[in-house]
């Protein structure tokens, strides 16, 4: 081995040994801030900030601290899965619809929006994206 090769060895060593430390350092400050966003997530957490504020803001979390907060999660999830699941069948039997009926090649990238709506609270968002074929 010649004293280039060796020398370029020990340097690809080197930066590697540096890369591997911030990568370390990046993932405990990406855990840390994990689990200071799941801390300040927690309603317990919120109702103490809330105890230190205006008295509008106390009656919000308040009201909060009676919701089951698992409960809620729960019934979230069991939504969202429903929707996730039907809105699925639904797209791809409308575009195989489509692609036999010579409306679509199959190729295509379809411009998606998604509307949900919460009746007794305000709650109307929109989402958009692209569903691709391809």
């Amino acid at each position: 081995m010649t004293a280039a090769e060796t020398t370029g060895g020990f340097m690809l060593s080197k930066e590697i040994e540096i890369l591997m430390a911030e990568r370390a350092r990046l993932l405990r400050v990406a855990g840390a801030a994990a689990q200071f966003v799941a801390v300040m997530e927690n309603p317990r957490r919120k109702r103490e900030f809330a105890s230190r504020g205006h008295a509008e803001r106390r009656s919000q979390f308040d009201q909060e601290a009676r919701m089951n907060p698992d409960a809620f999660n729960m019934s979230i999830r069991k939504f969202l899965k429903m929707v996730g699941v039907n809105s699925q069948r639904e797209i791809e039997s409308a575009v195989e619809r489509a692609i036999a009926a010579g409306k679509l090649k199959g190729n295509e990238s379809l411009p998606a929006k998604m509307t949900l709506v919460v009746d007794g609270v305000t709650l109307d968002v929109t989402f958009d994206g692209k569903i691709s074929l391809e």
